[in-house]
């Protein structure tokens, strides 16, 4: 189905985020929900990007739902796709209910201190498998069935 793809867009070079990517994918083969990726810094992330008015900065990961034109950043980012993967992953969903201004002082805490804290590495690592789902190249080399919605 066209536009139906579940896209993370992270900071490809920091451990952090690689460990997020890795981490969601090992569940979302158990269950086959088929998130797909893209580093921010490549050609399709930062098509994504522009398509959906969003910065280019790094500060942030974002997650979309193409059939919805839904983006989620930050902290609802995260427990949104957390909320996909089942239990006990789900129940972070939760913390939904915290007002985001108070979760996100938590993630941009976390944010800007990532490479001192986790350290960062000069291309995307990912598992076995996990190649086949990134988006690397511009959005006009995917084919049709899974290009992004227009919002």
């Amino acid at each position: 189905m066209e536009g139906t793809r579940k896209v993370i867009l992270f900071d490809g070079v920091c451990n952090l985020c690689d460990g997020f990517v890795n981490f969601v994918f090992a569940k979302d083969k158990q269950k086959d929900l088929v998130f797909y990726y893209a580093a921010q810094q490549s050609v399709g992330g930062q098509e994504l990007l522009r398509r959906y008015n969003q910065r280019t900065d790094l500060k942030t990961v974002y997650y979309i739902e193409e059939e919805t034109g839904q983006v989620y950043e930050q902290s609802s980012a995260i427990l949104r796709v957390l909320s996909y993967l089942g239990w006990p992953y789900k129940a972070a969903y939760g913390f939904m209910i915290i007002p985001s201004f108070i979760r996100n002082f938590a993630y941009k805490l976390i944010a800007a201190n990532r490479y001192r804290m986790f350290g960062q590495h000069d291309t995307c690592s990912y598992t076995y498998g996990l190649k086949n789902r990134f988006i690397k190249g511009g959005l006009e080399d995917m084919p049709a069935s899974e290009g992004p919605k227009e919002v």
